[in-house]
């Protein structure tokens, strides 16, 4: 068909083959183009589908990352708070200490105060 076209038309009927060979190459045209838009259009569902296919898998990995935040969040906070309760017991402890030390200075005043008024 495509060699019929590469012939040089023949001299009895020139109109008659030209017109012929004009309406032979419009339809394959059309034929292409009908191709090419089918084409396209399975193209652009292939890439809507593969867009589609990495939102979710996009999706999946930022709730995977919300989790892992949290965890480490939580992770965090105890271990703050089991900082901060271990500096309050040294603080309670060193509170202690240092009324127990209050209480013995105070009790060598008062023992000292009282020999005093007892000696004279």
């Amino acid at each position: 068909m495509i060699v019929s076209f590469l012939r040089p038309p023949q001299p009895c009927k020139p109109a008659l083959l030209q017109s012929s060979v004009k309406q032979q190459v419009e339809a394959i045209e059309k034929q292409y183009i009908s191709a090419i838009e089918k084409q396209a259009h399975k193209c652009e569902e292939l890439l809507n589908a593969q867009h589609q296919r990495l939102l979710e898998m996009l999706d999946t990995e930022k709730e995977l990352l919300k989790e892992k935040i949290k965890e480490a969040l939580i992770q965090q906070s105890q271990e703050q708070k089991e900082i901060l309760e271990k500096c309050l017991e040294e603080e309670r402890q060193r509170n202690k200490e240092a009324l127990v030390s209050a209480a013995k200075l105070e009790k060598e005043a008062m023992k000292d105060a009282v020999l005093k008024v007892v000696e004279e």
